[in-house]
């Protein structure tokens, strides 16, 4: 790992265009707004700062760090990493196996079964599954490969800063047709908090109505009108959630008329909600139009470009 750490950053500190193409299929991601230079830079500092944290790691074999617990022995091997790497190729164009990834249970809850930490002020990324994840592909209803994809994409997709839809995309690497069409409705912590807290208050209503209170009809009960609230909260969020993916599917379908790929979702993993936005309400004329500016004003569209060329009928009437 620490290999080919040193292979990146020799690669970021290159100023052609093909280096470029190469951060970006390792899952490093332009910001909205990044330059060429501060892109650069943060691959740089991230690479250097792994590089030396897993070297401590392997020094001192075990580390705390911000609360988090590091063991050498607890490393996931890299022959781990490869069927989720070639999931992760084949749907976004990118292959992030510089992110390193530890097995831990500590601290961890109930149903705890990986999670993905990922700071751009600190310049670290990690991925930690759970123990038993060492010998097992699966545990409960989570498969280790698609648990692994899942955390990985949304550290290769975190430069981006945008949770419109970055759940989406991580659940697109599922492969349960459900988890792809419903798992990305709670798209922030605060939404799962919300949804939590709305079933445990209604439960500790009727148990209190149940336990304190006379009998009564249950629709003069407070509980009915909490848990209507409820399903109204959760349908709201249901209605939400299918028009951003329909959104999603519309730009999707634009990308693959217009580039020359199998699918589009490579373009949408690295498209803005604003970007994708103009893609799924545009003609394909008209979207050519604007990438031709995009190209010129954002990193990100310069190395798209560059990675994925368009039709070759699309480019001639340009």
């Amino acid at each position: 790992m620490q290999y080919r750490l040193q292979e990146i950053i020799a690669c970021a500190k290159r100023s052609d265009e093909t280096s470029l193409e190469t951060l970006d299929a390792m899952g490093f991601i332009p910001g909205p707004t990044e330059s060429e230079q501060d892109y650069r830079q943060r691959v740089i500092q991230m690479c250097q700062t792994l590089d030396e944290f897993l070297g401590r790691v392997e020094k001192e074999r075990h580390v705390t760090y911000y609360g988090l617990e590091f063991y050498a022995d607890a490393r996931i091997p890299e022959s781990i990493y490869q069927k989720a790497l070639q999931h992760l190729d084949t749907l976004w164009k990118i292959h992030p196996e510089w992110v390193p990834g530890f097995f831990s249970s500590q601290k961890m809850g109930l149903l705890f079964a990986g999670c993905a930490v990922f700071s751009l002020q600190l310049k670290l990324a990690f991925m930690f599954l759970r123990k038993t994840f060492t010998t097992n592909d699966r545990w409960l209803i989570y498969s280790r490969d698609e648990l692994m994809a899942h955390e990985l994409t949304h550290i290769a997709h975190a430069s981006l800063a945008d949770s419109q839809f970055e759940e989406f995309l991580a659940y697109q690497t599922s492969p349960n047709g459900f988890r792809r069409l419903l798992g990305g409705i709670l798209r922030t912590p605060r939404d799962t908090y919300l949804l939590m807290g709305s079933m445990l208050t209604l439960m500790l209503l009727q148990i209190a109505n149940i336990t304190f209170r006379a009998p009564m009809l249950w629709w003069s009960m407070p509980a009915p009108m909490i848990a209507g609230g409820f399903c109204a909260l959760l349908g709201g969020a249901l209605i939400l959630y299918l028009r951003r993916r329909q959104k999603i599917l519309r730009a999707e379908k634009a990308c693959r008329q217009i580039f020359d790929l199998p699918h589009g979702w490579p373009v949408i993993f690295r498209a803005t909600w604003e970007e994708i936005e103009y893609l799924a309400s545009h003609t394909p004329d008209e979207i050519q139009q604007q990438i031709t500016s995009w190209q010129k004003a954002r990193l990100r569209w310069r190395i798209i470009m560059l990675r994925f060329p368009l039709h070759r009928d699309s480019a001639t009437t340009r």
